[in-house]
């Protein structure tokens, strides 16, 4: 047991440690990279070919949630998650159990009159495990359309998918649907609206996701977060206020 813990350590230090050697951003008009999610749920974007995307998450409980993809080829990412709670602070730390698989290949990229389509597995959820369920279900088997407009007040993406989350290792599954915006705010910073309406949860009323994404220096974009807008989930005393840092290189 302690050996996985350890190794998520590992994997937290490194990406923590590596942000000054990378030279890529994702957020405003002057972004090279596409964003991949819109808060918890993935949109049609993609890694470039032979680029390496890394972010941690921290959210409630002392929760740390690692990700890497990688893009071996052109419009196809490949990348495993892990997750854990009392990370930082107190007490037992609580893993996930097994590590999350992502993979995704845009099938048709987008045009001036066409959305970019994205076909992709997805198994880490968002937030805290209790009883073998994530707080946010994952996308699961997905599809995903994506669509830039550039206006005056700069460039607007509209994002949409529809999934059926089975969790890898956890219980239950179902489909759900999501969408989002996502605004530009100058060269650097982009202002991202999620809605889940959460159709995989029989219990659950719809969530509504804000962040903030800020590329603070060459190779680093910062995210603050402000999921469950509305208070909806079981566990909700408020809007959950999470902070995530991106990492993307060029190998």
């Amino acid at each position: 047991m302690r050996v996985k813990y350890w190794i998520m350590a590992g994997f937290v230090c490194f990406l923590s440690c590596t942000p000054l050697l990378f030279s890529q951003g994702s957020a405003g008009t002057a972004a090279p990279y596409e964003s991949r999610v819109i808060v918890d749920m993935p949109t049609a974007g993609v890694l470039s070919k032979n680029t390496l995307g890394l972010q941690t998450v921290a959210f409630a409980d002392g929760g740390i949630l690692a990700d890497v993809s990688f893009a071996p080829f052109t419009n196809f990412n490949i990348g495993l998650g892990y997750s854990g709670t009392k990370i930082l602070g107190t007490g037992s730390i609580v893993s996930q159990g097994l590590p999350s698989l992502h993979l995704r290949y845009r099938i048709i990229d987008e045009t001036l009159n066409f959305p970019a389509v994205m076909l992709g597995i997805n198994t880490q959820g968002r937030g805290v495990v209790t009883n073998k369920r994530f707080e946010t279900r994952a996308a699961g088997v997905f599809g995903a359309l994506s669509k830039q407009y550039k206006w005056p007040g700069g460039t607007v993406s509209l994002h949409g998918g529809i999934g059926y989350s089975v969790d890898l290792g956890f219980d239950g599954a179902g489909v759900n649907v999501w969408g989002g915006i996502e605004q530009s705010l100058g060269g650097s910073a982009a202002l991202q609206v999620e809605f889940n309406p959460v159709l995989n949860e029989s219990k659950q009323q719809p969530l509504l996701n804000l962040a903030l994404r800020w590329a603070i220096v060459s190779g680093v974009t910062l995210e603050l977060q402000a999921r469950d807008v509305f208070g909806n989930l079981p566990s909700a005393q408020g809007a959950t206020r999470t902070l995530a840092i991106e990492v993307i290189r060029r190998l």
